[in-house]
């Protein structure tokens, strides 16, 4: 039965400072030179995941922003976007202007992403672009009223903050049919992300038409915080990594260890000698790391 693995990134893959360390990209790479189907689902954009993931050979397409976009390394292009209803875009714009709500809001145009910066941004929101243009140089393009954004074919709005900030926008724009809206604490901060798309959308359907267009017979999946539990739902086996959240360790059928240990690197290399049933030797090439020089 052929096998399709998908990791999510932040807090499951990468460690602690949101990084591939050398051990993991090692294996990752070995994995992939030997024909693993492996891709990667993340609520981050191409801006930042792409960077991320550089030099990581990945055959298959990147599923971003918690399933709304799919992105192909090998074409440098966008194969799928879920775009809101113009109704439903209008909506959200209303809700945010009305509460004075900062909402980064996102398009793609023409195989481009850009990220319109609001009126006004609270301290989380101004930390989260500084670290997005420092470290990713993302770029940002500044709006003076949402209005501006009424004639945009809108694909996502994100907002950071405090729980108690977020919870009540949460709840107006969780009123506004045909949006799917996600609340749930950052892995490096102490705040939290609202993150809202069209509803039906999630890591989980995205990964079951990339299964679908493999012709996979099992999904098997990593991950750590509460976006990842549709894409749990989706699969056929899932594992959590130890710091994961409660909800999603209760949902796995396996825990592994903590993203501080390269612990879904190595559990996919335990995965993948078991599914080939067969041990890989060195090769003359310095370039390549066998088992062995893994320590697993």
């Amino acid at each position: 039965m052929k096998k399709f693995y998908i990791s999510d990134l932040d807090g499951t893959l990468l460690n602690p400072y949101g990084e591939v360390t050398s051990r993991s990209f090692d294996i990752l790479n070995t994995l992939l030179s030997e024909g693993m189907d492996l891709t990667f689902a993340t609520a981050r954009t191409a801006s930042t995941a792409l960077k991320i993931l550089e030099g990581i050979p990945l055959q298959i397409p990147v599923i971003l922003m918690n399933g709304v976009a799919v992105y192909d390394t090998r074409k440098s292009a966008y194969t799928e976007e879920a775009g809101l209803q113009s109704e439903q875009s209008l909506a959200a714009l209303e809700i945010l202007a009305n509460r004075a709500a900062p909402a980064f809001v996102y398009t793609i145009e023409e195989n481009q992403l850009f990220c319109y910066n609001p009126p006004f941004l609270n301290e989380s929101m101004r930390q989260f672009r500084l670290h997005r243009e420092e470290r990713y140089s993302k770029k940002f393009t500044d709006i003076s009223r949402y209005e501006e954004l009424a004639e945009e074919r809108i694909i996502y709005f994100t907002l950071v903050g405090s729980k108690s900030e977020l919870t009540p926008v949460y709840k107006a724009l969780s009123s506004v049919s045909g949006l799917e809206c996600l609340l749930y604490e950052d892995v490096y901060e102490d705040d939290w992300f609202l993150e809202v798309h069209r509803k039906g959308v999630s890591k989980g359907t995205t990964a079951l038409k990339l299964k679908d267009s493999l012709q996979a017979g099992e999904l098997i999946v990593f991950g750590d915080n509460l976006n990842d539990l549709p894409l749990f739902a989706a699969a056929d086996y899932r594992f959590a990594t130890a710091n994961g959240k409660e909800a999603v360790r209760q949902a796995a059928d396996q825990i592994i260890g903590p993203n501080t240990h390269d612990s879904v690197a190595e559990e996919l290399w335990r995965l993948w000698k078991q599914e080939k049933r067969t041990f890989f030797m060195p090769r003359a090439d310095a370039s390549f790391r066998g088992e062995q020089d893994f320590g697993l």
